[in-house]
């Protein structure tokens, strides 16, 4: 079985053979006819077996022939397609086959225009095609009639608006996110960071895609972070908690997630930095209270909503003859 390479290379090679027989003929008209009437033919073959679908319009515009790729891909019969025309295949927000667009083509003889558009199917779905439009010329050089390669392109095209929204939410995503981040080179150079990243460090967007993460690594944290990144690319992810750098010289408490991931086809590193003093500052009060309370000479406890004691203290267990 042939794979996707040598097919556009046999289309190709089986187009130019197909292209080389028209020419050559003193007689168009019987030229065409023998690939109708002559199904033991090099051109009958040629035609048939072409990888895409072919269709060969009058210089009036008129569609005299089309394969059975064609048929297949529209979901036409050969006769409906001929009584269709070929310009009504066109999507109605396209313009149609015109004079102006044959005289295009007829100017340029045997060269190739190309062009992209959507078509309809017999069953009104659309579907995206290329069409490349050759012309057969005789022996003086005048144009005879056009040859139009037609391929499809829909899945190609559904790909590629998949992965254009995949960008898009990608993007809404990580601009809007809570929390810092930013994609880095397995080096540490940055080469993508976000609008909260910007401003939890004081950064421009440019500044920072000119530095490294470590750069942004406060001197007192630079060994748990060296640490955590070996870590890192043992496992492929790590979580630590670290004291970034500021540019104005201060340091925040963050909580650094790193994963391994690719990025436009590269190694690349995808880090989440959350700022974490709001909960450092909740933690020292909760340790500052609960010292307080285990100091108190009085007997203390704290209970849940639904009665349970959830902490007595030193001197409530002295009392009472309960331990914690």
């Amino acid at each position: 079985m042939l794979n996707n390479t040598q097919v556009i290379y046999l289309s190709i090679f089986l187009m130019s053979e197909f292209m080389s027989s028209l020419k050559a003929g003193s007689d168009h008209h019987l030229e065409i006819d023998t690939i109708s009437e002559d199904k033991n033919s090099s051109l009958y073959s040629v035609f048939e077996n072409i990888h895409t679908g072919i269709a060969i319009v009058d210089i009036e515009g008129k569609c005299l022939k089309v394969n059975s790729r064609l048929c297949e891909m529209l979901d036409y019969s050969e006769p409906e397609l001929l009584e269709t025309g070929f310009k009504k295949l066109i999507f109605p927000e396209e313009p149609e086959i015109s004079p102006t667009f044959l005289d295009i083509i007829s100017r340029e003889h045997s060269g190739i225009y190309g062009k992209e558009i959507c078509c309809l199917q017999k069953k009104r779905k659309t579907i995206w095609v290329n069409i490349s439009t050759s012309t057969a010329i005789d022996h003086e050089k005048r144009p005879l009639y056009f040859v139009f390669q037609i391929e499809d392109m829909t899945r190609q095209k559904e790909v590629e608006f998949s992965l254009g929204n995949s960008e898009k939410k990608f993007e809404l995503i990580f601009e809007n996110a809570g929390d810092g981040m930013a994609i880095n080179e397995p080096g540490g150079k940055f080469l993508k960071v976000n609008r909260i990243t910007c401003e939890k460090l004081g950064y421009s967007r440019e500044e920072l895609l000119q530095k490294t993460a470590t750069e942004l690594v406060s001197s007192e944290s630079a060994d748990l972070f060296v640490e955590q990144a070996r870590d890192l690319y043992r496992k492929g992810h790590a979580v630590v908690q670290i004291m970034a750098a500021c540019k104005d010289g201060s340091t925040v408490p963050v909580e650094l997630g790193m994963k391994l991931i690719e990025y436009e086809g590269k190694p690349a590193l995808l880090s989440i930095v959350r700022d974490i003093t709001e909960r450092i500052k909740a933690e020292d009060e909760t340790k500052i209270r609960n010292a307080a309370m285990d100091s108190a000479l009085n007997p203390m406890v704290i209970c849940s909503l639904e009665g349970c004691l959830t902490y007595t203290n030193p001197a409530f267990q002295k009392t009472w003859g309960y331990s914690a």
